[in-house]
């Protein structure tokens, strides 16, 4: 009987060897995907390590932060981590100030921008364009529960409404999609080129002129995702909160005059973390 020669052998193990190799490292690949490393930031995933056949969801939190909202960052961050979600969150830190005071906070999946002169809407587009999908919240924002399951389904971006034809844009939800991009641009392009304009009025102004007439836009109800008109009974007096918040997923601090008034009313209505104690 023939035998075949010996380096023939010794390179069919060495083919065994690597075919292994390659299947431990889809499979560890796999399992790494809850941190995905992308240009800039790091990949949130709705696939766990446990779970790894859930469809992945490559996303992150984007928030604004600078001298006079540390307070608040700090605040958001703690209603994250006790809803034990732990997204990625990235704070583009706007000074000096803020970047150093947050830099030490024991988030475990936090990191930084310091873009200085870089709007807020440019910064989205740029992880947007990587493939990221991107919840934009307020730095005076608190978490009571996960929101991503209110983010599945088709849709290009979702925001809350202040008035019927009145959107807002301190908390949106946005997904990469083809229409989403070319809105953001052209929203960009808008708020550069039109004097003394606002964010907000840009985009009620651009979707009232179906600039792009197959966008689809979902709507994120007042009783899940408040501002402050929604969530204090009495308002603009804050005297009384929402007693029942079984439903309500992230508020935010909208529509409150200032920095005292915003932090008082977070703290009347156990909204505010002290080295984990809700109150005062």
């Amino acid at each position: 009987m023939h035998r075949p020669p010996k380096h023939c052998f010794a390179a069919f193990v060495v083919a065994i060897i690597i075919l292994i190799s390659v299947g431990w490292l889809k499979w560890n690949s796999l399992i790494n995907t809850c941190n995905v490393v992308l240009p800039q930031t790091v990949v949130y995933s709705t696939a766990t390590c446990s779970s790894p056949t859930k469809q992945y969801v490559p996303r992150l939190v984007l928030t604004t932060s600078n001298e006079k909202l540390v307070d608040f960052t700090e605040n958001l961050l703690r209603s994250i981590e006790k809803t034990k979600t732990y997204p990625v969150l990235i704070v583009d830190a706007e000074d000096e100030t803020s970047l150093r005071a947050l830099s030490n906070h024991t988030y475990p999946k936090l990191h930084f921008r310091n873009s200085h002169d870089v709007s807020k809407l440019k910064l989205l587009l740029e992880y947007l364009q990587l493939g990221l999908e991107v919840f934009y919240v307020n730095a005076d924002a608190y978490w009571f529960r996960d929101p991503f399951p209110y983010f599945e389904g088709s849709f290009d971006f979702a925001l809350t409404k202040d008035r019927p034809r009145v959107w807002n844009v301190g908390l949106g939800y946005y997904k990469p999609t083809h229409r989403t991009l070319q809105f953001l641009k052209r929203w960009i392009e808008l708020l550069e080129t039109t004097k003394g304009s606002k964010e907000q009025d840009i985009l009620n102004k651009l979707l009232s002129s179906r600039y792009i007439p197959d966008l689809k836009i979902r709507l994120l109800n007042s009783e899940n995702f408040p501002n402050a008109g929604y969530f204090f009974p009495m308002y603009p007096a804050l005297e009384k909160c929402r007693i029942d918040t079984s439903d309500t997923i992230v508020f935010f601090a909208e529509y409150i005059a200032n920095h005292t008034e915003k932090k008082t009313a977070l703290q009347k209505c156990k909204m505010w973390i002290n080295n984990g104690t809700v109150g005062f």
